[in-house]
């Protein structure tokens, strides 16, 4: 919702283009920016940010249980899907922004988008 927000208030004033829940095939990403850059939102817990958890900590699901090295899997095969289909991707941890003001999270975004679009 914060990322949300500020990305709201770009395009209210330039020609910043957002996309929330972008999909390819039947994956789902959380931001496609300016076409050609996917942005992750990475819950602590839904991802198992290894910041937190070790490889074989054991995460319940509604659809059943994983270890951080199932989720991590996982998740590296929904990177890979992005970058076979001509993706750059960028990922913020939850626990990372929850530590920043607004001011800062945008800055962090900036940070993340300018470095995805010049290097």
């Amino acid at each position: 919702t914060r990322i949300q927000k500020i990305f709201n208030t770009w395009k209210s004033y330039s020609s910043f283009e957002y996309i929330p829940h972008f999909y390819i095939k039947s994956t789902n990403y959380d931001f496609l920016i300016n076409e050609s850059f996917i942005l992750e939102v990475n819950g602590d817990y839904w991802h198992a940010n290894p910041k937190i958890y070790k490889s074989d900590d054991v995460f319940q699901f509604s659809w059943g249980r994983m270890t951080s090295s199932d989720i991590w899997n996982k998740d590296e095969t929904k990177r890979k899907l992005a970058v076979d289909n001509n993706y750059k991707i960028g990922y913020i941890w939850e626990s990372d922004m929850n530590k920043l003001s607004d001011i800062d999270l945008e800055s962090l975004l900036i940070d993340i988008i300018n470095e995805n679009f010049t290097g």
